[in-house]
């Protein structure tokens, strides 16, 4: 049977049978319709919800059709009262064949169209007809509404080519398009990856390529690379490559003579880059915020000196986990963090220093690397979040590994004196030591104290993790603040 899920404010409602006479309940957020377990009888409920939504005279901020695989003409009929009406429209599992991709087209090409559009493993299975394709890349690129576009694990079958062809002129053709998601797996080929970035780049300002099915990712050229991001026109503020591995030069690159003055988030993970490409990459931005450069194989971090020293540095969020870099390394990173004024987060879970699995808090077991980030903590004054575990919970532990346990009881004490010690500088930053502490000989000006006090009550941080949704900020209380300054007399 049916399903058909309505959110109103905080509250979901579940519906298995809609009344012709019904109306849709005020403040309605979104509509989720599950046809995992839909039968023939449903007809009349896709019949009676059409109805319901040509009654209704305002749109609705989302709806979400999933696991529907019965294709009859009352849903086909609801389809078209749906995409009228949906700001959002997200289709996941849903076979609808020529007639489902003819009313999308007309819906994206209207001029109150579709704002935001999902589709995940949507088609004609086992894969889409180049009719079909024609048909959704026609709608996206004569679209004057269309803002969100997500496009997942859609079957090309033999079609890939063509469909890398069609949807570079829909991305081409279209210049109202802001935001961008696409997974690249049907697209094998390096070039047509590079001309897909390309024609993407052209308007978005946040855009993320995911490549994870295949075995072998896709190969970008480090200069086809510089040709896409370091350009006047640039407008994008955020780029997510996954596994789109950038492919090291033959030769050294020439210096750049334009730089990128846009680009405010770059997250690249799993893209096999060196520490000798991330100099070069680091080289052609200006306004980065926020880089996550997490699982390549960086082992030197003086690539991002550019980024994080000087007057000008922007860089906010530097996340660099599970990349290989050396004790030695880190120790001549710590020698500058005292003059990296930008920098908020640092992120260094996983890192190759940090790994021996015994204690909650690997990184106890570089003695060396621990105190020379205490004390570098104590000389930085502005850097509030330093994630350099997990803290992911602990596993189910058995009776075998009681014994262990205990023997390793002491390494966790450790562990959590370090990070106690470890939160003493951080937290005064939170607390505006750096207003505090800024060399004036005069006197802390009495109007601040209530910005100072309200900022330890309510802080907001960065997040070591979703950079990529809506911002890397959260919201925590942060009493402990006003103890260190205190108690650290930085107050007085």
């Amino acid at each position: 049977m049916l399903q058909i899920i309505f959110g109103i404010g905080n509250e979901y409602y579940h519906k298995l049978t809609l009344e012709e006479t019904e109306d849709l309940p005020e403040g309605l957020r979104f509509i989720t319709v599950d046809g995992q377990l839909a039968e023939d009888s449903d007809r009349h409920t896709f019949e009676n919800l059409a109805k319901m939504l040509n009654r209704k005279t305002t749109k609705i901020r989302t709806v979400t059709l999933q696991n529907i695989f019965f294709v009859s003409p009352e849903f086909l009929a609801a389809l078209v009262s749906i995409a009228t009406k949906a700001e959002m429209l997200n289709l996941t599992d849903v076979a609808w064949g020529d007639p489902g991709f003819a009313i999308l087209m007309t819906s994206l090409m209207q001029s109150n169209g579709i704002e935001d559009l999902s589709l995940v493993d949507c088609g004609n299975f086992p894969e889409l007809t180049i009719q079909q394709m024609s048909m959704l890349f026609e709608g996206i690129a004569y679209s004057t509404s269309l803002d969100h576009l997500t496009l997942l694990r859609l079957p090309f079958g033999p079609h890939n080519d063509e469909a890398g062809r069609q949807f570079i002129h829909a991305l081409r053709r279209n210049r109202n398009l802001k935001h961008l998601e696409l997974q690249m797996d049907p697209f094998s080929d390096g070039l047509m990856i590079s001309n897909i970035l390309r024609a993407a780049l052209l308007e978005t300002k946040v855009t993320a390529f995911d490549y994870t099915q295949n075995d072998i990712p896709g190969m970008i050229p480090l200069h086809i690379f510089d040709d896409l991001i370091c350009r006047d026109d640039c407008s994008l503020e955020t780029l997510y490559l996954h596994r789109i591995s950038i492919h090291p030069p033959s030769s050294k690159l020439p210096a750049r003579i334009v730089k990128n003055l846009s680009l405010k988030a770059l997250i690249m993970t799993q893209n096999g880059m060196t520490s000798s490409m991330a100099a070069h990459i680091a080289e052609g931005f200006k306004s980065l915020e926020h880089l996550n450069i997490c699982d390549n194989q960086i082992s030197d971090l003086a690539p991002f000196d550019k980024l994080l020293l000087g007057d000008n540095a922007k860089l906010e969020v530097l996340v660099l986990f599970a990349n290989p870099i050396s004790e030695k390394d880190f120790l001549v990173f710590l020698e500058k963090l005292p003059e990296m004024k930008s920098l908020r987060s640092l992120v260094l879970s996983g890192a190759t220093f940090l790994e021996s699995g015994v204690t909650a808090l690997p990184f106890l077991q570089s003695k060396v690397c621990r105190d020379a980030l205490l004390n570098a903590l104590w000389l930085n004054t502005t850097l509030e979040n330093v994630h350099c575990h997990d803290d992911d919970g602990q596993d189910d532990e058995s009776e075998d590994d009681e014994e262990d346990d205990e023997e390793d009881q002491d390494g966790d004490d450790d562990a959590e004196l370090f990070r106690a010690l470890l939160a003493v500088p951080l937290s005064l930053n939170r607390g505006g030591r750096r207003e505090l502490q800024n060399g004036s000989t005069k006197s802390f000006p009495r109007g601040l104290w209530a910005l100072v006090l309200k900022r330890a009550m309510t802080l907001k941080y960065c997040s070591a993790s979703d950079y990529w949704e809506d911002g890397p900020e959260c919201t925590a209380m942060r009493v402990d603040v006003v103890y260190w300054l205190l108690r650290e007399k930085v107050i007085f």
